[in-house]
């Protein structure tokens, strides 16, 4: 180490050593009984400076070292030794030096046995899954409990967007891809390609690129899809100007930043993180806050529902359904609405893949927030169905085949999205006393119209929410229509988990297999506590 430095990218060993070094400091300190300000002071270094390397986020230059162990009264061997060679390693198999530093060395000092298991236990959780690596499952649902933890209400980016937009004040409700553009190109200097052709048809088998940067000594580019909507656009370039600005530009973002959009090759969780921050601020700019609460309270007000007025939504800020349901998740939880049981899931769908038996079709689920506790499954790579009932799912198969028979056009549907509204209550126990309204929004994929996607976002239906959404109780517009009041689909998680029998649900799609076992593992259990009361009188 030749000076005091911010911890950055290093390889397992470098990290290993880190923590190892972090441990041995604050386990030699607390035997000498000493405070982190009598080690700074007899080191001669700043007290925040000390805590940084006992917390493992700064190193420090071997002369500073030296003045740290004399301090400590301890050899520099005592200082390099590791004890917890097996706990350090399996941290470090997590394969993020972020979350391995930062929250490894409090485990650690904690729950040495658990600080060796728990990475272990998430890498199996993985392969349960059957989707992936662990960077592609134990990831996301960190940056899931994240958002939960938060009520994916972020009020310091929505500051960030204020600033921004006092700076550069749009010609309109929101600023547009020409703006945004304009302000890459002349204000941090980008060179940007708006048209740019990634070879689709020759790299079929790859994702399609949206949108890829890349950097050459200080200068900047930026390469977009040449199919993209011009919302789509417009949403590419907001996230890049995030990663300009003081929130998220520093040495650390940059040596974590994911180059291309969909994400390709995230190596830690920092990388997911900050791609979440830009992806908020870039929604955020598109659909300020203040702008889009007075519209959304409009629609609220109203007695029944009405999709011309999403539609209107829309057109106005320009953006795609999945850029408008996401955002509500961010404003409604906030002081306006009070919003904060709600849960967006968004699902695909191959058209042709329609034409299959009903047990054959697969409809997968490829983004997931939950803030209401309703713990919807990842199952469909496992062989589980989930619910046909599902307004998520029931709008992707009439659109199927709608378009199949022609009463439909797939560029229309980019102007006028498939909206449904649903009231749905889970048949299984746990989640009867909840009764959910669900908006559904669908259309097919810009750069692969075979591809057809649902975007959902579901409310508990508590009396704070009857009292805020105004047409909760329209029978005539939202579903099951009826004049008998405002009443419920029944639904199961997955076919496999339903209760409901093939007389209650003729959209079954498999049987309920794991359903039957939990209800015999229920019942084996009441006959162990009958027969324990009986033999005890």
């Amino acid at each position: 180490m030749c000076g005091d430095t911010e911890m950055t990218d290093h390889d397992g060993s470098y990290i290993l050593s880190v923590i190892s070094l972090a441990r041995n400091l604050k386990r030699r300190r607390k035997e000498k009984a000493f405070t982190r300000y009598d080690i700074s002071d007899r080191a001669g270094i700043s007290p925040s400076f000390y805590s940084e390397l006992e917390t493992g986020r700064k190193s420090a230059s071997g002369e500073t070292l030296r003045r740290v162990t004399k301090a400590l009264d301890m050899s520099m061997d005592e200082l390099q030794s590791d004890r917890y060679d097996a706990a350090l390693e399996a941290l470090l198999d997590f394969q993020d030096p972020d979350i391995a530093i930062k929250e490894g060395i409090e485990l650690l000092d904690k729950a040495p046995h658990l600080a060796k298991a728990i990475p272990r236990l998430l890498a199996n959780v993985a392969r349960v899954y059957d989707r992936g690596s662990k960077k592609e499952v134990i990831y996301p649902i960190l940056l899931r409990e994240f958002q939960k933890e938060n009520w994916n209400h972020f009020p310091d980016i929505e500051d960030e967007v204020k600033h921004f937009l006092d700076e550069h004040p749009p010609r309109g409700t929101s600023p547009d891809a020409h703006d945004l553009q304009g302000i890459l190109r002349y204000v941090y200097k980008y060179t940007i390609k708006t048209q740019h052709d990634f070879n689709e048809s020759r790299y079929q088998h790859l994702p399609i690129i949206r949108s890829m940067w890349f950097r050459k000594g200080q200068h900047n580019y930026l390469l977009l899809n040449q199919h993209l909507l011009k919302s789509q656009k417009a949403f590419e370039l907001a996230k890049e100007i995030a990663y300009n600005l003081p929130f998220l530009r520093t040495k650390e973002t940059l040596a974590h930043r994911v180059p291309t959009s969909p994400r390709v090759g995230v190596r830690s969780y920092t990388q997911l993180l900050n791609e979440f921050k830009a992806s908020y601020f870039a929604g955020a700019l598109l659909m300020p806050k203040d702008a889009l609460e007075a519209d959304i309270a409009t629609f609220f007000a109203q007695k029944t529902f009405q999709p011309e007025r999403l539609w209107a939504i829309l057109d106005t800020y320009n953006v795609t359904p999945e850029m408008l349901l996401h955002r509500l998740t961010e404003i409604l939880p906030g002081k306006r609405f009070g919003i904060k049981k709600l849960h967006f899931l968004r699902f695909r769908y191959d058209r042709y893949m329609q034409r299959e038996p009903r047990e054959w079709q697969v409809f997968n689920l490829t983004k997931l927030l939950d803030l209401d506790s309703l713990r919807f499954p990842y199952v469909e790579s496992s062989g589980e169905k989930y619910c046909r009932r599902y307004s998520s799912l029931q709008v992707l198969r009439d659109m199927a085949n709608a378009l199949e028979n022609g009463s439909i056009r797939g560029e229309d549907l980019y102007r006028r999205p498939l909206v449904r509204m649903q009231r749905s209550r889970f048949a299984n126990e746990a989640y009867r006393d909840n009764t959910y309204l669900c908006l559904t929004m669908a259309q097919p994929l810009t750069l692969q119209p075979d591809i057809l996607v649902s975007v959902t976002i579901g409310f508990v239906i508590d009396e704070h929410f009857k009292r805020t959404v105004q047409f909760w109780d329209d029978t005539a517009n939202i579903e099951p229509h009826g004049p008998h009041g405002p009443n419920a689909i029944e639904l199961g998680h997955t076919c496999q988990r339903c209760p409901l029998s093939h007389d209650q649900c003729a959209d079954r799609a498999a049987e309920a297999v794991i359903f039957r076992e939990e209800e015999r593992n229920k019942e084996m259990a009441q006959l162990m506590s009958a027969t324990e009361r009986e033999l005890l009188g």
